[in-house]
C-alpha cells in the first residue's frame, strides 16, 4: 500500500492551520480543500482543484479545531460552521455566496462560551430537523441549537440551545448515530456517548467509553468495524504526548477501538505522537473498514508517521508506515481526482504552515 504525496500549499498566508475540510465548491466532481487558521490575515481560505489557485473566505480573530459543513440556508450551498480559539468567544457561520470564489459573510452565532473546538450538524432529536452541536473546551460546555428559520439572525436565540452537559473537561470529537441500534439518535461526545431520556431531548444520560483513559480529547469515529453487528468506537489520543504532563498523563497517544457494551479498549497502538487524524475507509478494497491515522508535528516528534491499520477481519488489524516525515493535522478523506479514488488532505498546526495531499496509490 502505498501514498503519492502532493504537496498542495508551501507557502500559505499565515501557519498554526487548525480546520481543514473537503467538499466540491465548485461543482466540477472534484473535492475542493477549505483551511482554517488560528490567527487572521485570512483566517479561512479554500484551494480550487483543479490548480490549488487560493481564495480567501474571511477573515476573524483566528478559529479553532474542528469546523463542519451545512447548508443553512436552504439554499443548496454548504456553508463553514466553526468558533473561535483561546481567548475568544465567538462561534460563526460562513454563508457561501453564489460564486464560492467571492467573499463569505461571516455570521456570529453565540459569544457565551470560550474556545470552540469541534462542531457537527445533523437530527440530534430526531424530528427530522438538523441541530447544530457545539462543543466549548474551556468552558466545558457541550450543546446544541436548533437552527433558526433565519439563521442570520445574530446570535442566535438562547431559547433554541439546550445544553446537553457541562464540566467534563476539554472534551474533544464528535460522532452522531444510532450507536446502540435502538431507534433513536446517541452522540459520542470524547469519551461519552450520550444518551436521549425523553423525546424533547433536554435529559441526557450518558456512558463512558474507555473507562480507564485518563484524557477527554480525542479524535472519533463509528463504524461496525468487526461484521458483528454492533457499532464499535474508535478512538485516538490526540493530545498526547505533547499536552500530557499538564494533565498529569505521561505516555504517548493511543489508537484503539471500544466495543459495548463496555466499550474497554482493544489498543491498536500505544507509541503514537499526538494522533489528530483518525479515518475511515476500505484502503484495500476488500469491502471492509480501515484505519487511517497520522501525527501531528506539534511539539517536535523526529519523525511524524502516517499509518493504515489493515482490517484482516476477525479483530486482526496489519500495521502499515504510509508515509514519514510529513505532520499532518485534522486530515481528511477526499476524492481529488473526481473517479471516486481514495486521498487524504491535511495540513500541519505548527510554523511555517503547509498543505499536503496524498493519493493512494494500490
Amino acid at each position: 500500500m502505498r501514498f503519492r504525496h502532493e504537496r498542495i500549499d508551501d507557502d500559505p498566508p499565515n501557519d498554526q492551520f487548525m480546520i481543514c475540510l473537503v467538499t466540491d465548491l465548485t461543482g466540477n466532481g472534484r473535492d475542493d480543500v477549505i483551511i482554517g487558521a488560528r490567527e487572521g490575515g485570512p483566517s479561512l481560505f479554500w484551494y480550487e482543484n483543479p490548480g490549488w489557485e487560493r481564495h480567501d473566505i474571511a477573515t476573524v480573530p483566528g478559529l479553532e479545531a474542528g469546523g463542519t459543513l451545512a447548508d443553512l440556508t436552504g439554499n443548496g450551498r454548504l456553508d463553514v460552521i466553526a468558533g473561535e480559539p483561546l481567548g475568544h468567544h465567538t462561534a460563526y457561520w460562513f454563508e457561501q455566496p453564489a460564486d464560492p470564489r467571492d467573499e463569505w459573510t461571516a455570521h456570529p452565532i453565540t459569544e457565551d462560551y470560550h474556545k470552540y473546538h469541534d462542531q457537527a450538524v445533523a437530527d440530534v432529536d430526531d424530528d427530522g430537523e438538523p441541530e447544530l452541536v457545539l462543543l466549548s473546551q474551556n468552558s466545558e460546555v457541550m450543546c446544541y441549537y436548533d437552527i433558526p428559520d433565519d439563521p442570520r439572525r445574530t446570535p442566535w436565540p438562547r431559547d433554541h440551545r439546550t445544553v446537553i452537559d457541562a464540566g467534563r473537561g476539554d472534551v474533544e470529537g464528535i460522532q452522531i448515530d444510532d450507536i446502540d441500534g435502538d431507534g433513536r439518535t446517541e452522540l459520542v461526545l470524547g469519551r461519552h456517548v450520550y444518551h436521549r431520556e425523553d423525546d424533547t431531548a433536554k435529559e441526557w444520560s450518558y456512558e463512558r467509553v474507555a473507562p480507564d483513559w485518563e484524557d477527554e480529547r480525542v479524535r472519533v469515529q463509528v463504524a461496525d468495524i468487526d461484521d458483528d453487528g454492533d457499532n464499535e468506537i474508535i478512538l485516538a489520543e490526540c493530545e498526547l504526548p505533547a499536552l500530557g504532563a499538564r494533565h498529569g498523563i505521561h505516555h504517548d497517544g493511543r489508537l484503539a477501538i471500544c466495543s459495548p457494551p463496555d466499550w474497554e479498549p482493544a489498543v491498536l497502538a500505544d507509541d503514537l505522537h499526538c494522533p489528530h487524524s483518525l479515518q475511515l475507509a476500505d484502503f484495500t478494497g476488500d469491502g471492509r473498514f480501515d484505519v487511517f491515522v497520522a501525527e501531528s508535528d506539534y511539539g517536535d516528534p523526529d519523525t511524524p508517521r502516517m499509518f493504515v491499520f489493515e482490517n484482516a477481519g476477525g479483530g486482526d488489524f496489519i500495521r502499515h508506515v504510509v508515509g514519514e516525515g510529513i505532520g499532518t493535522h485534522q486530515a481528511q478523506l477526499a476524492d481529488l481526482d473526481g473517479d471516486g479514488s481514495i486521498a487524504i488532505v491535511g495540513k500541519n498546526d505548527t510554523s511555517p504552515g503547509h498543505v499536503d495531499a496524498w493519493h493512494l496509490e494500490r
